[in-house]
């Protein structure tokens, strides 16, 4: 699956450094040979792409994720999860034990809002935030979102 990601990152990155309109589009951080969390199925995402927004997904790169591990989740014990970014500002984590990315959906305000899960980490960068899954994400018409316009443009979507 890493081999797959790497190549949709670098379709997105070279797309975004054409389009003028690239950065209010998204940005995929940086490959970091030396990216380290203590979750390695996040390192191996991280090394390929350090952090980045997705449109409405933002991921938090190595050096940012320490100081997000006190955010207050509405769900489970807090040491379950290890915070990775966030979807329409509601805490993106991926699950100590399965690995899983979960979106906490408005959980803050319904204390049981819905628990998207999206596989793995490489799984859900390559699916969700770089492929055909970031679609679900979006209310209504995606006609107006510059990144599904980006992905679609790329064959990636």
């Amino acid at each position: 699956m890493v081999d797959g990601l790497r190549s949709r990152i670098e379709i997105v990155r070279a797309a975004l450094a054409e389009r003028p309109d690239g950065p209010r589009c998204g940005a995929v951080g940086p490959e970091n040979v030396g990216a380290r969390c203590d979750e390695e199925a996040w390192t191996d995402v991280l090394r390929l792409a350090d952090g980045g927004r997705y449109g409405v997904i933002d991921v938090w790169s190595s050096g940012e994720l320490p100081a997000y591990q006190d955010t207050p989740l509405p769900v489970g014990d807090r040491s379950e999860f290890l915070v990775v970014g966030q979807i329409l500002y509601e805490p993106l984590v991926s699950s100590r034990a399965s690995k899983d990315v979960m979106w906490l959906a408005h959980a803050y305000q319904t204390k049981s809002g819905p628990i998207f899960r999206f596989g793995q980490p490489a799984e859900f960068l390559a699916h969700t935030a770089l492929g055909p899954g970031y679609r679900d994400l979006l209310d209504g018409d995606a006609g107006d979102d510059p990144w599904w316009a980006l992905l679609r443009e790329t064959g990636l979507a």
